[in-house]
């Protein structure tokens, strides 16, 4: 499995420039960025450098030599399922069969390791060990119950933790303190594959030869599940995770997964020609979709079910168009809520309904935030009477630090500095907006990856020759953002709407050649709600090249980003 090295004499000045506004400018630094090596992977970033992982590999290899049941419980997103399937794909490569998985059903049992749910494990497959994927870096008692039932908990998670860790056997967590591991940005997913790395190498210190004897390498055909997390769940896509993207791309332009290749049939995606932006807005929203609206194995069937993955992924196609219609419906009743009040003194955005799914409030919270550009808590009544929510930044204002600094009106929360999730009461709720908003700045500020724009191009200039030196800059995403360029001053030749709705927009231009150039924005008025793109003559365009390949050719139009009326 290798990548294609690139001639560093070839770099054209269009890809020359680009390369040093992302401050790449030695050869040397340029070659490792362009084509990233499998050899780096494994000099730099020794699984054994993460803390507890000796301690973990132990316990897992002592397990499987003597046969003891081990249950994977793994997060229901777009991170989790992937990771669980990964960790199942492992055993069942190995040919060990005393293992299940686990998934919590988000809208039943809520996020991370559940009491109910362990409870109920317990009494049905009486596991000897547990592994989590993607949580329980924050469930304490939860731990603490394993631990007096006299289960081995191992914890994988890369969320962050708190002051007081879980009494676990062993906690795999890159953001621990005293956790020497160089990368600190790795998904859950990515943590599961690092585990199944440290089990091949301990395995093969081992004299007794636990493991089967495998081919050299054979974990890197997980990284297609590696790479469907890593994208999904926007970790930067630079140091390790570029490599893993990297060589998960390769992995799955050879996938035999038969869901996933029905899921590439129906978004008609070409599996030589996958972008990172078709595993994020058309591969993530179908295996969101199941947790949101029905049971997470579905998802988890589609990726690596043995017997059922069409069946499922048939159903995963189902379960999201309806989710896109429930999503339409709840944005148009939110953004009329939210004109009805006072914007300007707003810091951030509480906001909810007690009909509201469950499962929808990440998606709902997220296009609340990313159009109003502050931090957004949004809410629903679940059947246990309890209200929970999801959190989004939406800016530089961590959303976990916002609420540790209102800890009082949440009866429990967690995340990331760009998204969470919380629980209240009901007396609490609505309250919650000022008392957020009185800690608002104070509160702790992140990093957030600016979209940068290049440079001013002529719209000439958009052709295959430089899509094609674009795409050497591949796979895009956080801290590696798809290249924008501002074309100023465009005459719009014509423009068509198109959607359900109408919500979708193309516009035609002219370039000075003569020929004609497409630019297209879907959902365009949330993006652009002051803007009246049916009578706007002259614009200043922001746009990224965006191919479209459909039978082995590629149709080349500009995405649209930003849009200034001249």
């Amino acid at each position: 499995m290798q990548v294609k090295k690139t001639n560093t004499k070839d770099y054209s000045p269009f890809l020359k420039k680009i390369l040093k506004n992302r401050n790449l400018k030695k050869e040397e630094e340029i070659e490792d960025f362009l084509n990233p090596k499998w050899s780096l992977e494994e000099e730099k970033y020794n699984p054994f450098l993460l803390k507890d992982m000796e301690k973990s590999s132990k316990r897992i290899l002592k397990a499987i030599e003597k046969k003891e049941y081990i249950l994977i419980y793994s997060d229901y997103d777009t991170d989790g399922i992937p990771g669980g399937a990964l960790l199942h794909d492992f055993f069942k490569k190995i040919n060990y069969k005393n293992f299940s998985n686990f998934i919590p059903n988000r809208n039943l049992d809520g996020y991370g390791l559940s009491l109910p749910c362990l409870e109920k494990i317990i009494k049905e497959k009486k596991p000897d060990l547990i592994i989590t994927v993607d949580c329980g870096i924050t469930d304490i008692e939860e731990a603490d119950f394993l631990k007096k039932e006299k289960i081995d908990l191992i914890i994988t998670d890369h969320h962050e933790p708190k002051k007081k860790l879980p009494k676990a056997y062993a906690i795999i967590d890159h953001k621990q303190k005293d956790c020497s591991y160089p990368e600190k940005i790795l998904c859950g997913c990515g943590l599961a594959f690092k585990l199944v790395q440290a089990l091949n190498k301990k395995n093969k210190e081992s004299k007794k030869n636990i493991l089967p004897d495998l081919p050299e390498g054979y974990e890197k055909w997980f990284l297609d599940l590696v790479a469907i997390s890593t994208i999904c769940d926007m970790v930067p896509l630079v140091g390790e995770n570029r490599l893993f993207v990297k060589y998960g791309f390769i992995v799955l332009s050879k996938t035999q997964r038969e869901g996933l290749l029905n899921i590439f049939k129906k978004a008609r995606l070409d599996k030589n020609n996958l972008s990172a932006d078709d595993v994020a807005f058309y591969i993530g929203p179908r295996i969101n979709a199941a947790s949101r609206l029905e049971d997470p194995k579905i998802a988890f069937l589609a990726l690596c079910g043995e017997t059922s993955a069409k069946e499922a992924s048939d159903n995963l196609e189902k379960i999201n168009n309806r989710r896109k219609t429930l999503t339409a419906k709840i944005m148009k009743n939110v953004w009329k809520r939210i004109e009805e009040n006072d914007k300007k003194n707003r810091k951030v955005i509480v906001i909810g309904d007690e009909s509201w799914p469950l499962g929808m409030l990440g998606l709902i919270s997220g296009k609340i935030s990313d159009r109003e550009k502050k931090p957004s808590f949004v809410w629903t009544k679940t059947a246990s009477e309890k209200i929970k929510g999801s959190a989004r930044s939406g800016g530089k204002k961590s959303v976990l630090s916002l609420m540790e600094k209102t800890s009082d009106f949440f009866t429990h929360f967690g995340g990331h500095h760009a998204s969470g999730g919380f629980e209240t009461d009901f007396s609490k709720i609505h309250f919650l907006e000022k008392e957020i908003g009185k800690n608002f700045s104070s509160a702790e500020k992140f990093k957030v990856g600016k979209i940068k724009t290049e440079e001013e191009i002529s719209l000439d200039e958009v052709n295959i020759r430089n899509f094609n030196e674009i795409k050497k800059l591949e796979p895009f995403g956080v801290e590696n953002p798809k290249p924008i360029f501002l074309f100023k001053n465009i005459k719009i030749k014509n423009r068509r709407f198109f959607g359900k709705n109408s919500d979708h927009i193309e516009i035609s231009f002219l370039s000075p050649k003569k020929f004609t150039l497409k630019a297209i924005s879907f959902s365009y008025a949330e993006k652009f709600p002051s803007l009246n793109l049916e009578k706007i003559e002259k614009i200043n365009l922001y746009a990224s090249f965006d191919g479209n390949f459909w039978n082995g050719n590629v149709y080349l139009r500009l995405k649209i980003e930003n849009i200034e009326e001249c």
